[in-house]
């Protein structure tokens, strides 16, 4: 039964159709499941996926927007590198990516984590250039997302903002976003928001974007 179940979990990572040779198993059957969004990168388009099991060969990951067997993405995780691979097999909205080189499991999941003390690893962020307007006390006014992520947003900024200032976000295909301002240079800045977006709710938007308009 012990050896059944190692040979569904390294299946996982394998694809249909391959048997995993001897020294694949001994590599890749050491995999975590995580449940973590990452953000990935296909074709000069970014979106969100959530990471389901990884291993030193490859991942699980739900998908959001349709990807095709074989395509080229890369995935990057909170405070890790940028992970290079592909697409080996879809089935519904899962995917099984695999790692143009294998990678360290312990040691990405470990810089990924929330240390006891100092910063917490941001969560992944999409670079959309997205217009969008932003109250701050009564006023609207047109401004340009820089990125999100979701649990905030960077923002153009010019004399109306103030570190702690409360504020509304509106972008189109999203719900109304309330925050804070969490940090102003005088060009830009980080609205931290009261409530995190849902995953999928961002990942879906993120799909519909019009990328090739992105400023």
């Amino acid at each position: 039964m012990d050896e059944l179940r190692q040979d569904r979990r390294v299946a996982l990572f394998s694809g249909p159709g391959r048997v995993p040779a001897l020294c694949d198993r001994r590599t890749d059957q050491r995999y975590a499941t995580i449940f973590r969004a990452a953000r990935i990168v296909c074709g000069g388009r970014e979106g969100l996926c959530l990471i389901r099991n990884i291993s030193a060969g490859g991942a699980m990951a739900r998908l959001y927007a349709p990807i095709a067997v074989g395509e080229e993405v890369a995935i990057e995780l909170k405070a890790g590198p940028t992970i290079p691979g592909h697409i080996r097999w879809v089935r519904g909205g899962d995917a099984g990516i695999q790692f143009t080189e294998h990678i360290d499991v312990e040691r990405l999941l470990a810089g990924a984590a929330q240390p006891p003390d100092g910063p917490v690893p941001r969560q992944p962020r999409l670079a959309v250039g997205a217009p969008a307007l932003i109250r701050c006390g009564i006023v609207y006014r047109p401004v340009l997302v820089h990125d999100i992520s979701q649990g905030g947003a960077k923002v153009d900024a010019a004399e109306w903002a103030a570190v702690d200032d409360p504020v509304v976000l509106r972008i189109a295909g999203l719900p109304i976003l309330e925050g804070v301002v969490r940090w102003c240079d005088g060009r830009r800045a980080g609205v931290r928001f009261d409530r995190p977006l849902a995953l999928e709710t961002l990942a879906r938007w993120a799909a519909e974007y019009p990328w090739t308009d992105r400023g």
